[in-house]
């Protein structure tokens, strides 16, 4: 049973897996090297939270609903918890609020997070062939999927209309094959399983 999930009966104690275990400890080990605030610990998990579901409303067939919204939620507020993560707000809506008062106070643009956009952003590029402009044209789509306070703390110069309509373009057949062509996986028998979309 997957720990997070807890016990069908709230009585009994939840099992603990030792690869989740070690995965915390492990998480918490890079984290103990450098000097991190409880606030900056907190904002990045509801980013996990977040710009998941806003991502999925932009971009994908349909957005979440308000209780995969919540699923997401407890999800990540249960690994903040095991993280040693404090003040944790008690819905997702309070942290959403919380979280927007936090951008509005500290995210600003700094020469570190302009260099880190642009170590981004060869990283991915150096991901597609080296042909004249595709590089280019893959770190212009990039920016356009930021958010505008992101784009302007990270100090990436805005991106033309074009850019954003080809974001846009891509994001529409995706989203139709989610809808007519569902992902699908072999489960452990072997067999083809297919995902429901609802």
């Amino acid at each position: 049973m997957c720990p997070l999930e807890g016990p069908d009966d709230p009585s009994k104690p939840i099992p603990t897996d030792p690869r989740s275990s070690l995965a915390i400890a492990r998480m918490n080990w890079i984290h103990s090297h450098y000097k991190i605030s409880n606030d900056d610990l907190l904002y990045t998990m509801s980013v996990f939270i977040f710009q998941t579901t806003d991502m999925m409303r932009r971009c994908d067939w349909r957005a979440v609903s308000p209780e995969e919204s919540e699923c997401f939620f407890i999800l990540w507020t249960e690994i903040g918890q095991r993280m040693g993560i404090q003040d944790i707000p008690p819905t997702v809506d309070t942290l959403r609020e919380w979280s927007l008062n936090y951008e509005a106070e500290h995210m600003v643009p700094s020469e570190a997070s302009r260099q880190l956009a642009q170590l981004a952003l060869k990283h991915i590029s150096r991901r597609v062939p080296n042909m004249p402009g595709l590089r280019r044209l893959v770190s212009a789509l990039f920016i356009c999927l930021m958010d505008e306070p992101l784009r302007i703390a990270m100090m990436l110069p805005a991106q033309p209309t074009w850019a954003h309509r080809t974001v846009k373009t891509f994001c529409h057949p995706s989203a139709y094959i989610a809808v007519t062509d569902p992902p699908c996986s072999f489960d452990v028998d072997g067999r083809m399983r297919l995902y429901t979309l609802v």
